[in-house]
């Protein structure tokens, strides 16, 4: 488990707490991180998308914390689907949408069974995905893309301690297994990579939430940066106040400075790199 997921685990274990009812009450409508939520509305809002809006969250925690899910309810008129295997923290969702057209899973996902339990819900076609589970993200993803859910706009949560063009995932090899920091998840380029193949671009980087829109669907003030993704690195991430938000990544900060022959050293060397189900490309 990453450092980041702990203190995401440890967040949404305490919940519900009296802290969270009283923010729900007093309106508390966005506690993504990193400018999450305000990134997804931006590109919603470029492509016209002001209404109705399906939406799947695949990691959704407890709904409130971190989630993208609260702040959707509030801004948009929504059919979700939340997706959470610690059905302590579903619980806790369940509560807060009672009174909305939600469904929730308790399900653990992968490549094989995602499109499956999406569809048993209703969601076809969804307007947008959002994918967070610290692991195998890439591939659950190839298993949405590649067995025709084609959502309008889709974000995944990268590794943000590989620049492009450097490229590395998990990959699920048939059973659920922890990462650790910071060997976790896909780099941004194994990302855009996937998304170029399916007819997706990538639109906007808010520090380790990459969002991409279908290709069709591109307008206004949209810019692909599919050929140039280390330039929106550099602004997404790297010239940010990342230090801030994500302190634990101090020690890796050379990662972010070494060549891709560099990095790819380091990595391999690394104590929790497991070659079975890790790859460097």
């Amino acid at each position: 488990m990453t450092v980041r997921r702990k203190i995401k685990s440890r967040i949404r274990t305490v919940a519900p707490t009296v802290i969270d009812r009283l923010q729900i009450a007093l309106g508390k409508q966005d506690k993504t991180y990193g400018g999450e939520f305000s990134a997804l509305s931006e590109v919603l809002h470029s492509l016209d998308i002001t209404e109705a809006i399906d939406f799947v969250d695949i990691g959704a925690g407890d709904g409130f914390n971190m989630s993208i899910a609260f702040p959707m309810s509030k801004s948009f008129a929504t059919r979700g689907l939340l997706i959470e295997p610690n059905v302590k923290q579903l619980e806790f969702a369940r509560k807060i949408y009672k009174d909305k057209d939600f469904s929730f899973c308790s399900e653990f996902l992968n490549p094989d069974n995602v499109s499956d339990v999406l569809k048993s819900f209703g969601f076809f076609k969804p307007t947008y995905i959002k994918i967070d589970i610290d692991s195998f993200d890439l591939d659950l993803l190839r298993g949405i893309l590649l067995n025709e859910i084609l959502p309008k706009v889709f974000s995944i949560e990268i590794n943000e301690l590989f620049p492009p063009p450097f490229r590395f995932e998990v990959k699920y090899t048939g059973e659920i297994v922890p990462c650790t920091s910071p060997l976790f998840g896909c780099s941004l380029q194994s990302a855009v990579d996937l998304a170029t193949e399916m007819n997706y671009s990538l639109v906007s980087l808010a520090f380790n939430n990459a969002f991409f829109v279908y290709n069709d669907l591109m307008r206004g003030n949209l810019k692909s940066y599919n050929l140039n993704s280390q330039l929106l690195y550099e602004s997404g991430f790297l010239n940010r106040n990342w230090k801030q938000l994500f302190p634990w990544d101090i020690k890796y900060e050379h990662w972010l400075q070494a060549s891709t022959a560099q990095l790819n050293s380091l990595v391999k060397k690394h104590l929790e790199f497991d070659e079975t189900r890790m790859i460097v490309y």
